[in-house]
């Protein structure tokens, strides 16, 4: 293979896999591979459970959903989640199972979960965790994540977070009667009742 950055994910399982078996290790594999390396770990573990993930991203248009085909919405690495069973179905953890952080790619994962069908479980992240990037303290996914009925071998990967920023755009509209630009007070008062619209640029090309 040529070097570069590659993805290694199990497209579907065969007649062999014993009934109930879930993904014990994360999945997929993202590999960035060396000229002339051997990477031999892009393993995959099945086992008699099930298992929960997958993702804490940027979501820069805030639409809940890390969008596929651009680095933009990029994942946020070493960022703390915790496992709760919900005893009682109220989508409020009860008891804590384990706890994890994120990869380099922002992906965690929560395997050897028990499941049956019946059972549901929470998952937190850390909002006040250090290692989210300060200018990013929104949401646009629910958090707590509750997953409900997990079936015996499901690998439930939508229990994903979006963070996203709090920025803000303004500020005034005046009269500028020494067309320099820069309000300089005095007689260059606002102007009342002037309407303004914000667009989203979704192709970042500059044009409505």
């Amino acid at each position: 293979l040529p070097p570069g950055d590659y993805i290694v994910e199990i497209v579907s399982v065969g007649p062999d896999m014993p009934a109930g078996y879930g993904a014990t290790t994360l999945q997929p594999v993202t590999v960035e591979l060396d000229p002339d390396e051997d990477y031999l770990a892009a393993d995959f573990g099945y086992g008699p459970f099930a298992s929960i993930g997958d993702t804490v991203f940027f979501d820069k248009n805030n639409n809940g959903v890390q969008d596929t085909g651009t680095t933009e919405e990029y994942g946020i690495p070493n960022v703390t989640l915790r496992l709760y069973e919900d005893t009682n179905g109220d989508c409020v953890g009860d008891v804590l199972v384990g706890t994890t952080t994120t990869d380099a790619n922002g992906n965690y994962f929560f395997g050897q979960v028990p499941a049956n069908g019946t059972r549901d479980w929470v998952v937190v992240m850390d909002a006040a965790d250090p290692d989210i990037p300060a200018d990013l303290d929104g949401l646009s996914t629910p958090n707590p994540r509750c997953v409900q009925n997990l079936a015996a071998g499901a690998f439930y990967t939508r229990a994903d977070f979006g963070l996203t920023g709090t920025a803000q755009i303004g500020d005034f509209v005046w009269r500028d009667e020494d067309g320099d630009g820069v309000q300089d007070g005095g007689a260059e008062i606002g102007i009342p009742n002037v309407r303004v619209e914000l667009w989203y640029d979704s192709n970042d090309d500059g044009v409505l």
